[in-house]
């Protein structure tokens, strides 16, 4: 597909609430029509190209954001503990009932799929994301990469969902990812601290073998949250972000309107700064309403190789003299650097 084409499809990704397939489509796009711009000989044309490729960039960044924000804030709808060896927690058990019609794109974000019995998980989330949501799209994995056997099982499950279902299947690998979690776009984000393989193995003809509600579990907690400022709809609540890019984007259009010295591009320009003038001046007026019960404090990446983050700048804030109790789960207390980092 040429740059219109890419663009084309991204709008109508975003528009239908498939975000994830929306960004990259922008960025692609983008991409065209910076080379388009650079072999335009029309200083109009050029002008009209820099301007369209700093709007689709400043909407994937802003899609973005709201993927990122999507993670951090949240009111806490129910919280489960998984007991060692117990029974009745498939996946349909344990959150079938917010996989529904609303959601038309997941993220799952999972980095250990890589054994047989892993990737098997994933398909049975698979099966049970198709029957639920109706209107399901897309399903994106974000898991480490392990291999040739691992890239044919997402090959044949991709084409299975598309064939079957019409649903897209993609796939990003990260040497980093360590945190589990799925993301619905109906705004609910569900953590298992295992992740999708929380599941004892069955031993063969035992009850448990195909109904996961008879499968022993190993102990994990289970947070479903619901961010109902990130639902994908085509009204959707933007955030602080939001606001910022729009008013920075249209004080970028209104230096370009001044510079220009065609008339019908200066009207354009103008129309366009009063278009992203009035949104952001809706999204304050959201944001004032915007209730926030239930939000998550804080929420910090820790990137690979980055330094600053001791206990005490991490979270040292938090622990203060109203602290009468503190409960430590910690899985892996073995090593010597690890009993070490206790004291």
């Amino acid at each position: 597909m040429n740059a219109i084409q890419l663009l084309e499809r991204a709008v109508e990704f975003d528009n239908s609430g498939r975000h994830v397939e929306a960004v990259k489509l922008y960025e692609e796009g983008a991409e065209g029509l910076a080379t388009m711009a650079r072999n335009a000989t029309d200083p109009a044309k050029r002008r009209h190209f820099e301007a369209k490729i700093q709007e689709y960039r400043n909407r994937a960044k802003l899609m973005k954001d709201q993927q990122e924000r999507m993670r951090t804030k949240g009111e806490i709808k129910d919280k489960i503990l998984i007991v060692e060896n117990s029974t009745g927690h498939s996946y349909k058990s344990l959150f079938g009932k917010y996989l529904d019609g609303n959601v038309k794109e997941i993220l799952v974000e999972e980095p250990y799929l890589r054994e047989h019995f892993q990737l098997t998980n994933l398909v049975m989330f698979c099966e049970l994301a198709v029957v639920n949501c109706k209107n399901l799209k897309c399903i994106n994995v974000k898991t480490t990469k392990a291999g040739p056997d691992q890239l044919e099982a997402f090959k044949q499950l991709n084409e299975s969902l598309k064939t079957l279902r019409g649903v897209n299947l993609s796939v990003e690998f990260s040497d980093h990812i360590h945190d589990r979690q799925i993301l619905l776009s109906n705004g609910h984000i569900i953590k298992i601290g295992r992740g999708l393989n929380y599941f004892k193995k069955a031993e063969k003809y035992c009850l448990g073998t195909y109904d996961f509600d008879f499968r022993e579990c190993r102990e994990t907690n289970v947070d479903i949250l619901f961010c109902p400022e990130n639902i994908k709809q085509n009204s959707r609540k933007m955030h602080v972000e939001a606001v910022k890019l729009y008013e920075e984007g249209a004080e970028g259009l209104a230096t370009m309107a001044r510079n220009a010295t065609d008339p019908a591009k200066r009207r354009h320009f103008e129309a366009k700064i009063q278009e992203y003038r009035n949104r952001a001046k809706l999204l304050k007026d959201q944001q004032e309403r915007m209730r926030t019960r239930g939000e998550i404090k804080d929420k910090i990446l820790i990137v690979e190789n980055s330094t600053g983050h001791s206990y005490k700048s991490l979270f040292g804030k938090y622990l203060d003299g109203n602290v009468k109790e503190i409960l430590v789960e910690e899985p892996y207390l073995r090593e010597h650097f690890q009993v070490h980092d206790v004291h």
